[in-house]
């Protein structure tokens, strides 16, 4: 099982979710993915919005954090060997906490001791280690991937061969920059079509039962309408801040073997 967390994805850009823009090419094309069209985020912002993915706690209930196991540890008493591997810098929050709670973790973004960015790796840099673990243990497998995604800044999360979108270099927020912040974005969302493209193949490939769940942590501000907000993370968070393309996606042999449970998503 692998539950891959995404950055700052907006579902409003994805094609999936009826973007007019091509910008999921290849999960379009993947058989096995289940789309929840209505999903919503429970938290605008990274440090609140991950540790609410990976624990029981939700945003009317969030104290039970502190006295709740985390899924990682759930699997762990089910039986399953867990990894966690993460291309964000380690913050401090609940999600580091749960993080070594693994059996086996993997930060591919380190940080200084100043909290200072020292590598721009990007997601796919996390597939070779993962391929690592599914070769080299023989058990079963609970994985988490906390990927960069779409942070800001957007043209930093892709490398230039999917630039398709341009011109994709504004760094400054301002509304006359505004369509090529939004060119980078859907850049990184195209990127991130390929990293989950290529996850899933990898897990077919292995010939295993396998189910993935994709869910970024929050969506985004792209200075919409005359507000003018940008980013996320805002006391009072808008609709684009909180609507996040959420999915499943299973493997052949995984709907062949749990063929009710893939029904129950699909219905559901």
């Amino acid at each position: 099982y692998v539950l891959v967390v995404g950055e700052a994805g907006r579902a409003g850009n994805w094609s999936l979710w009826g973007y007019e823009r091509e910008t999921n090419p290849l999960l379009s094309q993947t058989e096995g993915l289940v789309l929840y069209q209505d999903a919503i985020t429970q938290a605008n912002a990274t440090h609140k919005s991950v540790p609410l993915i990976l624990s029981a706690a939700n945003a009317e209930n969030f104290d039970i954090i502190y006295s709740q196991k985390s899924i990682i540890e759930a699997f762990k008493e089910a039986g399953f060997t867990t990894i966690f591997l993460s291309n964000q810098t380690p913050n401090r929050t609940f999600t580091d906490y749960f993080a070594a709670e693994a059996d086996y973790t993997h930060n591919i973004r380190p940080a200084s001791s100043g909290g200072i960015l020292t590598e721009n790796n990007y997601d796919t840099h996390m597939l070779p280690l993962l391929r690592h673990y599914i070769d080299s243990l023989p058990d079963n497998l609970f994985v988490v991937l906390h990927t960069y995604g779409s942070h800001f800044n957007y043209h930093e999360r892709y490398p230039r061969e999917f630039a398709r979108f341009l011109p994709d270099d504004a760094t400054e927020v301002e509304v006359k920059n505004r369509q090529q912040l939004i060119n980078a974005y859907d850049n990184s969302i195209l990127y991130t079509d390929y990293f989950l493209s290529r996850l899933t193949r990898m897990l077919d490939s292995t010939g295993y039962s396998t189910a993935l769940y994709y869910s970024p942590d929050h969506g985004e501000d792209m200075l919409d309408d005359d507000r003018k907000r940008f980013l996320h993370a805002s006391p009072h968070p808008t609709y684009y801040q909180l609507h996040i393309p959420l999915l499943f996606w299973f493997s052949e042999n995984y709907r062949e073997q749990f063929p009710e449970k893939y029904a129950a998503a699909e219905s559901n």
